[in-house]
């Protein structure tokens, strides 16, 4: 008999000496029996693994299944269901041998109330739940799968009962081997962290948690989307829901408690589920109307000899986010298609015919202003985000936010320099004379840059538009904590300094800053602050795309600084200085570090990604 072949065992069957009697449930890992020790002469509960989406283990995942129900099976709470035997090494199906739990577990709990239970209930459950995870990372074993259906109800335990905690840790020997719909139930309660490539602790059980008493409140998920990659993406950028949205009833004070426990920075969260139950029960201590003249359920009454049926709770109408997210992808298509245009406009720019005015124009050599680097750099950046986040050629599982805000950043830049031409072009028609010595000097190719700055701003209210519709940003400030929120904002506040730097000529020499300049500086160093202030802004996820994006338009002005800042005399001669050299590559330097450091941040954390 293999792993694979393995599916249901019949009652009366005889597997590893155990008389199986019945099924007690089934998921993505395997399924749980009710079945005899034949030792004990008692009735356990039987977890047969593989056979369903998991399959049959390779030796790596094995050894792996045989250390962590090792841990496991070391851990002895009251809150924790009891490991008595597991299977050896040499088995070639693993299982575990528990304590039978006689309540069920809380999603049968909520099934029966007709969706979900009272506050109260929810309370008690996760204090139990709660203890049993203190318990077990003070041990140093981390659950790894905190979801309803792994938190069971023991009606023998106590008066009323008690809600204890199955499966610590056994999810982690199967993370190479689940398929996406084996696992797509722990998805729904998974912390962001849990997507990345740092190491998750404590924390990410407390967020699950958090998610877990959020669908006990509601009787929902938090984040109900139409597939795993949405769900995934709404973890890494979505707010905590608001459970009294769907349940008006419940005090609003549990808002702020699921909201911390199920902070995106860990730092944010709750140091342990402790203080997220006494949380809780002190958010209970608010006046609120009963829900629905009565409870659900006692989650500590035996079904068979309640004297009363219970009152069913409505479950809550699941949002309806299907439609509203193929609109916001659409959208966001779009946005990324503007994007794209406006590259190829910019690109067109630099082919179009130079118009030369006087015999002085025709003596300057256009590369060295190196102005070709402007339009070709803001092209760059159209382009990438363009692909990458509209069209999502490069990554097709990029999550939605992170698209649009990847989009605004470029447009923001798009947006400057459009502004910025038309400006100088007005002062420069006024005076009477034209642009010159820059690659886009002539008529046709400063036109067809304005339509491409232009259509980039275009895309970026696109973007805006696609935010809006997915209505899933809340944002809430806070002081920078973390190394990559410090280090943006003081690359950023550079940025801003070596751009003060930038001075006139001698007045001999003709500068394209001859007239005031003020408004420009000053409009690149509002620009330039952006990442500054949204250091201070959660979810940071979000805002570190929005960083991204602007560095990479911006390095557009770089160059549109250090061209604009090569001087001349009236003869056409070049002078010896750039007053805009040191500056701009300063400014350069701040955004390139803005660049790498909110690049790396946003992989660590699992965000370009799903």
């Amino acid at each position: 008999m293999t792993g694979a072949s393995v599916v249901r065992l019949d009652p009366g069957a005889d597997f590893a000496g155990f008389r199986i009697e019945r099924v007690l449930g089934a998921g993505g890992m395997g399924v749980v029996y009710l079945a005899r020790h034949p030792r004990l002469e008692r009735d356990v509960a039987l977890k047969v693994f593989g056979g369903m989406a998991a399959g049959p283990l390779d030796s790596r995942g094995r050894a792996r299944f045989d250390r962590e129900a090792a841990l496991a099976a070391r851990l002895e709470h009251p809150d924790i269901v009891p490991i008595y035997d597991r299977s050896a090494p040499e088995d070639e199906i693993p299982w575990l041998c528990m304590r039978y739990i006689n309540g069920g577990d809380v999603t049968a709990l909520m099934e029966e109330a007709g969706g979900r239970l009272p506050a109260p209930d929810a309370v008690r459950l996760i204090a139990d739940a709660g203890n049993a995870l203190d318990y077990a990372h003070r041990e140093g074993v981390l659950h790894r799968d905190v979801k309803p259906a792994n938190i069971l109800v023991d009606l023998s335990d106590r008066e009323g009962g008690r809600a204890v905690l199955t499966d610590f840790g056994i999810a982690r020997a199967f993370d190479d081997t689940l398929t996406l719909t084996g696992t797509t139930a722990t998805v729904a309660y998974a912390a962001p962290e849990r997507f990345g490539e740092t190491p998750a602790d404590h924390r990410a059980d407390i967020y699950s948690l958090g998610c877990t008493f959020f669908e006990i409140l509601t009787g929902r998920t938090p984040f109900p989307r139409s597939d795993q990659a949405a769900v995934i993406s709404a973890h890494l950028t979505a707010p905590p829901p608001r459970p009294s949205e769907l349940v008006p009833e419940l005090p609003p004070a549990l808002d702020d408690v699921v909201a911390r426990a199920m902070a995106k920075e860990p730092d944010d969260r709750y140091p342990d589920c402790t203080a997220f139950a006494n949380a809780a029960r002190s958010a209970l201590a608010a006046p609120a109307p009963s829900a629905g003249g009565g409870l659900a359920r006692n989650v500590h009454s035996e079904p068979t000899v309640r004297s009363e049926p219970p009152t069913r709770a409505r479950p809550p109408k699941p949002p309806p986010g299907g439609l509203r997210e193929r609109i916001m992808d659409f959208v966001t298509l779009l946005a990324g298609l503007a994007s794209i245009i406006g590259a190829v406009l910019l690109i067109a720019a630099l082919m179009a015919p130079f118009v030369h005015y006087n015999e002085v124009d025709r003596a300057i050599d256009p590369m060295l202003y190196k102005g070709y680097l402007f339009p070709v750099c803001l092209a760059v950046a159209g382009w990438f985000v363009g692909s990458l986040a509209g069209v999502r050629v490069l990554c097709p599982g990029l999550p939605r936010e992170i698209c649009a805000f990847l989009i605004i950043g470029v447009s923001l830049a798009g947006a400057w320099s459009a502004a910025v031409l038309m400006r100088l072009n007005s002062i420069w028609t006024r005076d009477g004379y034209t642009l010159v010595g820059d690659t886009i000097r002539g008529a046709s190719g400063e036109r067809l840059t304005v339509l491409g700055c232009g259509a980039l701003v275009l895309a970026g209210v696109l973007a805006a538009v696609a935010l809006m519709l997915g209505d899933s940003l809340h944002l809430e400030f806070h002081f920078p904590r973390d190394p990559f929120s410090i280090v943006t904002l003081l690359l950023s506040l550079l940025g801003c300094v070596s751009l003060g730097f930038v001075r006139l000529p001698a007045e001999d020499v003709w500068h394209f800053l001859r007239n005031d300049y003020t408004w420009l500086i000053g409009s690149a160093v509002a620009l330039t602050a952006l990442p500054a202030l949204t250091s201070f802004l959660h979810p940071r996820t979000v805002f570190r795309a929005l960083t991204l994006g602007w560095a990479l338009g911006g390095l557009a002005i770089c160059f549109f600084l250090y061209s604009q800042g090569q001087n001349i005399d009236d003869a056409g001669v070049a002078a010896v200085t750039n007053s805009a050299s040191t500056p701009a590559v300063v400014f350069a330097v701040s955004l390139l570090g803005s660049i790498v450091v909110n690049a790396v941040a946003l992989a660590r954390s699992g965000r370009l990604r799903d």
